[in-house]
């Protein structure tokens, strides 16, 4: 904290508030304004960015949890669940598994986020899941549940 100080007392970085929340956090001052990606993004459950469970609840309010440790019957999503971001927000989820001996991409399950833009999300989410398969060399995608 005394190091953040003196970064702030040099006109290094300035405090801010995330979202409303009163801890302190700091921005670099010469940082350019992030702005949201067209689109949506998987993350994959080991990502750095989703891995710090607090900070992601903390700069998103999103509460994710992996389940693949967790028995079957009290899994409230599944196995290996993607976190979805669309725009500045995690809208979403989906279960996903690559079946590489018949080549498909499984969507085992979806949800979405109260008070996301589930339309516009799912088009995002299905042309993301589409380049995913790709990357991975899959033929398809296969919606098995929504």
């Amino acid at each position: 904290a005394r190091s953040l100080s003196r970064l702030g007392d040099a006109g290094e970085v300035e405090p801010v508030v995330v979202g409303t929340d009163r801890r302190p956090a700091w921005l670099d001052v010469t940082a350019k304004a992030a702005r949201p990606r067209p689109g949506g993004t998987l993350f994959s459950p080991f990502d750095s960015m989703i891995f710090e469970r607090k900070r992601l609840q903390w700069l998103f309010g999103f509460d994710y949890r992996i389940e693949i440790y967790v028995p079957e019957g009290q899994r409230r999503y599944g196995y290996y669940v993607y976190p979805f971001l669309f725009g500045d927000r995690f809208a979403g989820r989906v279960d996903l598994r690559a079946d590489r001996a018949s080549g498909v991409l499984q969507v085992k399950g979806t949800w979405f986020e109260d008070g996301a833009d589930t339309r516009s999300a799912r088009e995002a989410l299905d042309e993301e899941l589409h380049r995913l398969a790709r990357w991975l060399r899959l033929e398809r995608v296969q919606v098995m549940a929504q």
